[in-house]
């Protein structure tokens, strides 16, 4: 996942049905992409929920 201009990555395994990241983010625009790579291939993200944690 990269926002913000950070990339963020998380191993998962063939059982896996998700991935959570917890980050503190600064106020502003950004874009936000999000792909799984296997190998040399990568793979749209079906869903991206993001959740304001208090």
């Amino acid at each position: 996942m990269t926002l913000f201009g950070k990339t963020y990555e998380k191993e998962i395994g063939p059982k896996d049905k998700s991935v959570d990241f917890v980050l503190d983010l600064d106020p502003g625009k950004t874009m936000l992409e999000t792909n799984f790579i296997e190998g040399s291939e990568a793979y749209g993200v079906y869903y991206t929920y993001i959740e304001l944690l208090n």
